[in-house]
């Protein structure tokens, strides 16, 4: 029983052992151009996409309330 324990463990670590360090990690940039800031991931533009939840319906302010 012993020996089936030894031989699952070294399965397991030799199945991990290629996804360790073979994997390289993305190189991220901030850059800032003339023309504004810039994300590059792997030296190409990154566009984050973003959302912004308001109580105004769009084009309106806080006098909308008061109507």
């Amino acid at each position: 029983m012993d020996r089936i324990k030894q031989v699952l463990i070294l399965i397991l670590l030799l199945a991990h052992l290629p996804s360790s360090g073979l994997v390289e990690a993305d190189k991220i940039e901030v850059r800032n151009e003339s023309d504004g800031w810039m994300l590059l991931v792997n030296s190409g533009p990154l566009m984050v996409n973003g959302m912004n939840r308001d109580y105004f319906p769009v084009g309106t302010n806080r006098r909308f309330l008061r109507n």
